[in-house]
């Protein structure tokens, strides 16, 4: 989501970077602009408002777009998201599941909500239920403007049955973050004292342990961090490393099995390995770099064609920015 004044501030760089990778793309505002792709929604601008624009903007996504994606996902005008990370990690579940991922917070709500700031994603059924199931109900979901907004969805997530999901890797590093790369890589950039360490679902660490190899969003990532990010995850290449190695497809699943629906449990345990079951029952971190190595040797930097043209499975996410 965003604003008039950040159209052109903060919006176009997404435009520009990581959302050219999105399926459908809906800029959210207040003021239409055709140049961007920003709709016009009767919504007042400010923090004060978030939680009216946030039940607005998927209204109006439910309303024009709820047929064109599996999966819905809603981040702020200073959001990056490594889109391919986020299709890899949604590719176990369906869209028809109700369920949603992000930066999973344990405050206040009994299964958790997710961190705005890092973006969160809904599967369809999950966007379904929201709109025609709570936003209506004053016993679901709040019905005036206050209140934080990812506080009071994820209230309304919950009433409405909708699965908090694990997001983490198989080895139990998170992929959402609520702060710029560095904050969560550099020890000392988060005190031992800042509230973080008090909301995060999920124990975390900060260094290089501090997030999984499969990322998927980072938060407070200003216009010129975008292009970093765009040159150091999809340009540079260190000479003579073949960087077409793939993570294992489908990608094992997170530790926390209560937080993955039944279906899919059920079916890694008839279709794959039990590897892929717990993250408890994984490789180790030496024996995945040895595995990861196999596939992914110091070579020339000539792959086969095959490996070259094998890329995962379709998965159409909407964007809600």
């Amino acid at each position: 989501m965003t604003n008039p004044k950040n159209h052109d501030k903060k919006a176009k760089h997404i435009k520009a970077t990581w959302a050219r990778r999105c399926n459908k793309l809906v800029f959210i505002s207040s003021e239409e602009d055709k140049e961007l792709g920003a709709v016009a929604l009767n919504v007042g601008e400010g923090r004060d408002h978030l939680w009216e624009k946030t039940k607005a903007a998927f209204v109006y996504v439910y309303k024009n777009h709820y047929n064109d994606a599996d999966w819905f996902l809603k981040a702020d005008d200073d959001t990056y998201v490594i889109v391919e990370n986020l299709r890899y990690m949604l590719s176990p579940y369906s869209g028809t599941q109700p369920i949603w991922f992000g930066c999973r917070f344990k405050k206040y709500i009994k299964q958790g909500y997710m961190s705005g700031g890092a973006g969160y994603v809904l599967s369809r059924e999950a966007l379904r239920r929201f709109v025609e199931e709570a936003i209506p109900n004053p016993k679901k979901c709040r019905q005036d403007h206050a209140g934080a907004e990812d506080v009071e969805i994820g209230k309304c997530m919950q009433n409405i049955g909708v699965q908090a999901g694990d997001s983490r890797d198989s080895l139990g590093r998170g992929r959402f973050f609520p702060f710029v790369p560095e904050h969560h890589l550099v020890p000392g950039h988060i005190g031992p004292n800042n509230w973080y360490w008090d909301w995060i679902y999920y124990p975390a660490k900060v260094g290089l342990d501090c997030c999984s190899d499969t990322a998927v969003s980072f938060h407070y990532v200003p216009p010129n961090k975008m292009y970093e990010l765009e040159y150091f995850l999809y340009h540079l290449r260190p000479y003579g490393i073949n960087n077409h190695h793939r993570d294992a497809f489908p990608p094992p699943l997170p530790p926390d099995t209560s937080s993955i629906p039944r279906q899919v449990i059920e079916h890694y345990k008839t279709s794959f390995s039990a590897k892929n079951i717990k993250g408890s029952d994984v490789e180790s971190k030496q024996q995945q770099q040895e595995s990861e190595d196999k596939i992914n040797p110091i070579t020339t930097g000539e792959e086969t064609k095959e490996e070259e043209e094998e890329e995962l499975p379709e998965l159409y996410l909407g964007f809600i920015v």
